[in-house]
């Protein structure tokens, strides 16, 4: 079944959780959130998105668990590392086995990458680096066109699902599905968003969502983008075939302004499709 999760960050979680019937927080990590504890028990089940961002000499890098870069390859491990730590140190304040969110990295500010090959190699033996002991370890599908310090760049992995796929397969790991980056994903390799996600749902183990438009428009409020939702959750409905239950995290673009305006109504419109879901009116 699936249960709806909202995203939250240090600052606002008490308050958050206050306002919403959500069942899983998510908290999306910076590396200074790497040094706050968690003293307060919160009877819910948690994920933690670990940072995108970490630094060397002074300046701000983008992670990259693919990078064919010693230096940044190695800077990139160390950062998860740190979070698998803080999460094991953390999880006794929260309900069942925590998740652990990682981008797969293999990313490119201009040329896209011709031969992937070597990005998911190294992204493989990255995996196999880890210890996340008896925490759950998932990675999360891109869009194409992502946007990072501000700007567009390329995807070069884990955004056909095919691959994906593959990927699950060589490597025993799941997915955090993001169904925002599936529709940017379909536009661009023109494929069919529905049988995209089919084809990820066995490997899926959450699941953020959000509308979009084109193939960098990513974070659109919930029916307001491109994304045929009744359909879509039609498709979700083979979760409701697991024996456990299933979380799903609105991601909307400045969700967290204006007292959380944005990622409140879209908590309440994906509530909304998750009761037709389950009394199969969609």
């Amino acid at each position: 079944m699936i249960k709806p999760g909202l995203k939250v960050r240090y600052s606002d979680v008490d308050k958050i959780v206050k306002l919403n019937n959500a069942c899983l927080i998510e908290f999306h990590l910076s590396d200074a959130d790497l040094i706050t504890n968690i003293s307060e028990y919160y009877d819910l089940f948690v994920a933690f998105h670990a940072p995108e961002y970490t630094f060397n000499n002074g300046y701000r890098l983008l992670i990259d668990p693919a990078s064919n870069d010693e230096i940044l390859y190695n800077k990139s491990l160390e950062l998860i590392n740190k979070t698998i730590t803080y999460v094991e140190k953390n999880k006794v304040n929260f309900k069942g086995t925590p998740k652990i969110i990682m981008h797969p990295g293999g990313m490119s500010c201009d040329t896209k990458v011709d031969d992937t090959s070597i990005l998911y190699k190294n992204l493989g033996k990255f995996i196999q680096r880890l210890n996340y002991k008896d925490n759950e370890f998932l990675l999360e599908n891109m869009p194409p066109q992502p946007w990072f310090y501000g700007g567009s760049w390329i995807s070069n992995i884990f955004v056909d699902d095919e691959e994906i796929i593959e990927f699950c397969l060589n490597y025993d790991v799941n997915i955090c599905l993001d169904i925002s980056h599936a529709g940017l994903a379909c536009n661009y390799l023109n494929k069919d968003i529905n049988t995209y996600i089919q084809n990820l749902l066995p490997y899926t183990q959450h699941i953020h969502i959000a509308d979009y438009t084109g193939t960098n428009g990513e974070g659109v409020q919930i029916g307001e983008g491109e994304l045929n939702f009744n359909a879509v959750f039609k498709t979700l409905r083979k979760i409701e075939e697991r024996e456990y239950d299933l979380h799903m995290v609105p991601e909307i673009w400045m969700g967290h302004t204006d007292e959380h305006k944005g990622m409140l109504m879209a908590l309440d419109r994906m509530n909304n499709y998750i009761v037709q879901l389950e009394n199969k009116d969609v």
